[in-house]
C-alpha cells in the first residue's frame, strides 16, 4: 500500500519564457510587427494632420482677397482655417453687397462643418447678411435660432441686439425695449449691455 510519503511530487516549473518563445515565436513576432505598424500609422496620421493644419493656417495668414479665401476653403476643407476663411469671405462679400454669395458661403459652412468652433459666429454673420439685404423676417428667424441654440456664446447678446434693432425699425417699440432689457439683464457686465442701455434711452426720447 502506498502512503502519501511514498508519492513522488513533481514541482510546478512555472512559466518558462524560453520554452514559450520556442513554441510561439512566430506569433509573438507577428503581433509585435502589427503593433509597430499600428503605432507608425498613428504617428504618421498625426504628423500629416498637423502638417495640414499648419499649411492651412499659413495659407489663411497670407490670404486677403475673395479668391484667396475661396482657395483656402477649397484646399483645406473641414479645417478651422477653412471656417475662418469662410467668415472672412462672407464679410468681404457682404461689404461688396454680394449678399446671395455671402449667404451661400455661410450656409455651406453651417451645413457642412457643424463642429467648427465658431459656428455660432457663422449663424450671426448669416443673420447680419439677411439684415443688410433687407430680409428682416429671415434675419429675425436666424437671430432667434442663435438665441436658442447658443445662449451661452458670445453671439447671443449680439443676436438679442439684432432682434431689438429690427423690432425698433419696424415700429414695435415695446418688443424692442423687451429685447434691449434682456441684454442688460442677461449680460450686465458686457459692452453689449451698455449698447442696449444707449438704445433704450434713444427709444425713450
Amino acid at each position: 500500500m502506498t502512503t502519501p510519503s511514498d508519492q513522488v511530487i513533481i514541482p510546478d516549473p512555472g512559466f518558462d519564457p524560453i520554452e514559450y518563445w520556442i513554441k510561439h515565436k512566430s506569433k509573438v513576432i507577428i503581433c509585435a510587427l502589427l503593433v509597430l505598424v499600428a503605432i507608425a500609422a498613428f504617428v504618421a496620421s498625426k504628423v500629416a494632420t498637423q502638417n495640414k493644419i499648419d499649411a492651412a493656417r499659413q495659407a489663411l495668414a497670407q490670404a486677403g482677397s475673395e479668391e484667396d479665401y475661396r482657395k483656402v476653403i477649397q484646399d483645406f476643407p473641414h479645417t478651422v482655417a477653412a471656417g475662418d476663411a469662410t467668415l472672412l469671405l462672407a464679410g468681404k462679400l457682404r461689404d461688396a453687397k454680394k449678399y446671395d454669395d455671402a449667404v451661400t458661403a455661410l450656409q455651406a459652412l453651417i451645413n457642412g462643418q457643424s463642429d467648427y468652433p465658431l459656428i455660432d459666429a457663422a449663424w450671426l454673420s448669416l443673420a447680419c447678411t439677411y439684415d443688410a439685404q433687407g430680409k428682416q423676417d429671415l434675419a429675425l428667424n436666424t437671430y432667434q435660432q442663435i438665441i436658442t441654440k447658443y445662449a451661452d456664446r458670445f453671439s447671443a447678446p449680439q443676436a438679442l441686439l439684432g432682434v431689438a434693432d429690427i423690432q425698433a425699425a419696424k415700429g414695435n417699440i415695446d418688443d424692442a425695449k423687451r429685447f434691449y432689457e434682456d441684454v442688460k439683464i442677461k449680460f450686465p457686465d458686457s459692452n453689449f449691455a451698455s449698447e442696449a442701455l444707449r438704445k433704450l434711452q434713444l427709444l425713450k426720447k
